[in-house]
C-alpha cells in the first residue's frame, strides 16, 4: 500500500490508522504484521478493547472478526456507528464462513462496509483494505472542501459545530476538560470602512495564518466563524491553558502592527478581543450553550476597553 501510505502522508500528514480486532493472538498477530509496515496500527482482542481504541484513536478503517466473543461484529459495529465521531469509519467484518443472503444483509444494516469470508489471502485483504482507505480520503477531501473558508483557508463555522459536537461527547466518556475561545477584531468595521474592502480581507489572511502559528498542537482548531470572528477548540484543556492560547492570539495580532488609526484601543494597531469558557463536559453541556458563554465573555472583554481576554469556568 505504498502509494496510499504517501496520499496520506502528503494529504493528511500522517500514514492511516487501522484498528485490528481478533479474540485469536496468532490472527492478530498476523493481521498486525500484515499492515504494520504501511499503517499506524492498533491491536484489540476483544470488542470492548476494540470500541475503546475507536473512540480514543479515531482510527481511519476497522478491520474486525465477526465472532469477538464479547461484542459480535453485528453488534460492534451498531455502537461504532452510534458515535457521532465514528459514525463515518468503514468497518470490515472478517467472517468465520461464507453469510447467506440473511447474514449479510443484517451486518450491512448494521453498518459494515464489506465482508471477508476465508480464506483470507494476504494479497487481496491488502487490496480490500486499500479500496476502503482510498475511498475514505477521497470522501474527506470532498468533506474539507465543503467546510473550508474561502478567503483564509481556515475551517468554516459549519466545520466548527461538527467538531465542537464530537469533542463535546469525547470529553464526556473520557472526562477531560475542554476549552472554547471567541476571537473578535476590534473596530473591524471601521478599518473596512477607511481602508477598503481589499485591504480588510488581506488583514483577515495575516491574521488567520498568525492565529493558526499561534496552536501548538495538533489537535487544537481555530476556524473563521464569519466576519472577523474566529472560533477556538482546545480539547483536553484546562483555564490555565485556555489563558495562555488567548494570550497568545493577543501577542500574535499586535506583532502583526497593522494599523488602525480610527480602533478605539490606544496604540492604533488591529487588536484582538477574546472570550472563552472552560469545562469537563456533562449532560448539562452542549454547543449553543457553550457558544452563549463564550459570546458573553467575549462582549464582557470589550466592554472593559477591548484588546484584552475574558475566560470563566462553564
Amino acid at each position: 500500500m505504498d502509494d496510499l501510505t504517501q496520499d496520506f502522508r502528503e494529504l493528511l500528514g500522517r500514514p492511516p490508522r487501522l484498528l485490528l480486532a481478533h479474540d485469536a493472538p496468532q490472527e492478530l498477530e498476523r493481521l498486525q504484521s500484515l499492515f504494520a509496515h504501511d499503517c499506524e496500527v492498533f491491536g484489540a482482542g476483544s470488542g470492548a478493547e476494540a470500541l475503546d481504541l475507536a473512540r480514543a484513536q479515531w482510527p481511519d478503517l476497522a478491520l474486525l472478526h465477526a465472532g469477538l466473543p464479547d461484542l459480535g461484529g453485528e453488534a460492534l459495529c451498531r455502537l461504532l456507528k452510534s458515535d457521532p465521531a465514528l459514525a463515518t469509519l468503514p468497518v470490515l467484518l472478517l467472517c468465520e464462513q461464507p453469510l447467506d443472503e440473511a447474514g449479510e444483509r443484517r451486518a450491512l444494516e448494521a453498518g459494515a462496509a464489506d465482508l471477508l469470508s476465508p480464506p483470507w489471502q494476504a494479497v487481496l485483504l491488502r487490496r480490500r483494505v486499500r479500496n476502503h482507505l482510498t475511498h475514505k480520503l477521497q470522501g474527506e477531501l470532498l468533506h474539507e472542501l465543503a467546510f473550508v473558508d474561502g478567503l483564509t483557508g481556515l475551517h468554516n463555522r459549519r466545520y466548527f459545530d461538527e467538531r465542537l459536537e464530537c469533542e463535546l461527547n469525547r470529553g464526556r466518556r473520557n472526562g477531560t476538560p475542554l476549552g472554547l475561545l471567541l476571537a473578535d477584531v476590534d473596530c473591524f468595521k471601521l478599518y473596512n470602512h477607511y481602508q477598503g474592502h481589499q485591504a480588510g480581507d488581506n488583514a483577515l489572511l495575516g491574521l488567520a495564518v498568525a492565529l493558526h502559528s499561534s496552536l501548538k498542537r495538533p489537535g487544537d482548531l481555530v476556524c473563521r466563524a464569519g466576519g472577523a470572528r474566529f472560533a477556538v477548540l482546545l480539547p483536553e484543556t484546562e483555564m490555565a491553558g485556555a489563558e495562555r492560547v488567548a494570550q497568545r492570539f493577543e501577542e500574535a495580532v499586535r506583532s502583526l502592527r497593522i494599523p488602525h488609526e480610527h480602533s478605539s484601543v490606544p496604540g492604533g494597531g488591529l487588536s484582538l478581543s477574546v472570550g472563552g469558557v472552560v469545562c469537563v463536559p456533562g449532560a448539562r453541556h452542549h454547543g449553543a450553550g457553550l457558544m452563549a458563554a463564550a459570546e458573553a465573555q467575549l462582549q464582557e472583554a470589550k466592554r472593559q476597553g477591548r484588546a484584552r481576554s475574558q475566560l470563566q469556568a462553564a
